[in-house]
């Protein structure tokens, strides 16, 4: 009795190790190994980390790339003047070698059409510029260089349909202009002004003797018949005309700039003349305008540029 209970009992134990053993095996067959799965989920886990990280870590716009964003452009004053020289981004001289620029700007300082001319930098009772010519269609006499730029100006005025412009001044002698003044001065001492009041006075309208620029030849008054004939005289009115507006539009294309303007009486010493032009050559003129700076201050940047230059040159 005994032996058959064993041998039932070692039956039944038989049946459930086989029975285990199939489930097994099953399991493993259809990859459901509850190790495996685990161990593939905490892979796949981890494996999407590094994927995040490796798209976090490679170098993007910002990393690899320099900042387009214009809060972060670099100055570019700092650019152009990466030496501290403006010689580098002044337009005439931007790409030029510092050599060239000091030669090129001392070229210019010093040639006759350079020449600054006001009630600070005044030219001798005995100056007289050479080459004076009476530019075509007119009555008075001019440098030959800027005659001929004044006519193919009032040429170009007229092929555009503004035929009302003229020349109404130009050349003027030191006595001349000693006499304009001197009789200015004495209208005022006539209405009671002391001496030195007057000669102010007329130093509004008038520029004393050695102080104006038709000493030099390079000046015009230009203006409108027009407005002339209405007033006997060059009126600020002119600066309403067409004919103004065409001037003060191409003068630059001629190598003129108008020298006295409204906003900068403080500068030049003058009050503002509409009708003044002065020929400084075709480059500069465009230059100047650009700017639009008056002729003291343009001048004064040429003389610091050309130093700069020339220091960077080491001459």
């Amino acid at each position: 009795m005994k032996r058959k209970q064993l041998t039932a009992i070692l039956c039944v134990i038989i049946l459930i190790i086989a029975a285990v053993t199939v489930v097994s095996v099953t399991d493993i067959i259809g990859g459901k190994n509850p190790d495996r799965q685990d161990q593939t989920e905490d892979t796949g886990s981890e494996a999407d980390k590094n994927t995040d990280a490796g798209e976090n870590d490679k170098p993007g716009k910002d990393d690899s790339e320099p900042d387009t964003n214009e809060n972060s452009k670099p100055d570019e004053t700092d650019i152009n003047n990466d030496s501290g020289s403006g010689y580098k981004s002044f337009s005439l001289t931007k790409n030029m070698s510092a050599a060239e620029a000091y030669e090129y700007l001392d070229e210019f300082l010093n040639s006759e059409y350079s020449i600054l001319v006001n009630k600070q930098h005044k030219v001798g009772s005995d100056y007289k510029p050479e080459n004076l010519v009476i530019p075509s269609g007119c009555d008075y006499q001019m440098e030959q260089t800027a005659a001929k730029a004044l006519s193919d100006m009032l040429a170009a005025a007229r092929a555009d349909g503004y035929s009302d412009l003229i020349l109404y001044s130009g050349y003027r002698t030191y006595s001349s202009q000693k006499n304009k003044f001197e009789t200015r001065t004495q209208r005022y001492l006539n209405e009671g002004y002391s001496q030195a009041q007057a000669e102010e006075k007329a130093g509004e309208y008038i520029a004393p003797p050695g102080s104006s620029e038709h000493h030099t030849g390079l000046a015009a008054d230009v203006c409108s018949s027009k407005i002339v004939s209405k007033f006997g005289y060059l009126d600020d009115s002119f600066d309403s005309t067409e004919e103004y507006k065409w001037l003060r539009e191409h003068c630059a294309e001629y190598g003129f700039i108008m020298r006295y303007r409204k906003d900068a009486e403080d500068i030049t010493g003058f009050l503002y003349e509409p009708w003044h032009y002065r020929y400084i050559g075709v480059e500069h003129a465009k230059a100047c305008t650009e700017l639009s700076i008056t002729y003291e201050e343009y001048y004064e940047m040429l003389v610091k540029l050309r130093d700069e230059a020339k220091a960077d040159a080491g001459l």
